[in-house]
């Protein structure tokens, strides 16, 4: 099998599930009760590992930045509340790379 080049920024997505049974007394917004935390790699991360189940080799160039995307979840009805990015932004890769045969 040929190997697969995947060039793009990644990040890590984490996904804070939690019960939700009122609203704050000072805005309309949802309190969540954090019962259980996921995490798994994230935009072209994501399709890294898509393409590692499906059997393929994998070369992969991105970011070093840890770029994090946490998800506050309700767990009740899978509903999504609020999304928080830390150190969205990352510098430009730059490299070479000879990819004849």
């Amino acid at each position: 099998m040929s190997k697969i080049l995947v060039i793009g920024d990644s990040c890590i997505d984490i996904f804070k599930y939690g019960e939700v049974n009122r609203l704050a007394p000072e805005a309309p917004i949802p309190i969540i009760i954090p019962e259980t935390e996921k995490s798994n790699p994230g935009m072209a991360g994501n399709v890294v590992e898509n393409l590692k189940a499906l059997g393929a080799e994998v070369v992969f160039i991105t970011n070093h930045t840890e770029i994090k995307k946490i998800r506050y979840v309700c767990s009740k009805y899978n509903h999504l509340l609020l999304r928080v990015d830390e150190n969205d932004k990352c510098e430009n890769i730059n490299f070479y790379c000879d990819l004849s045969p």
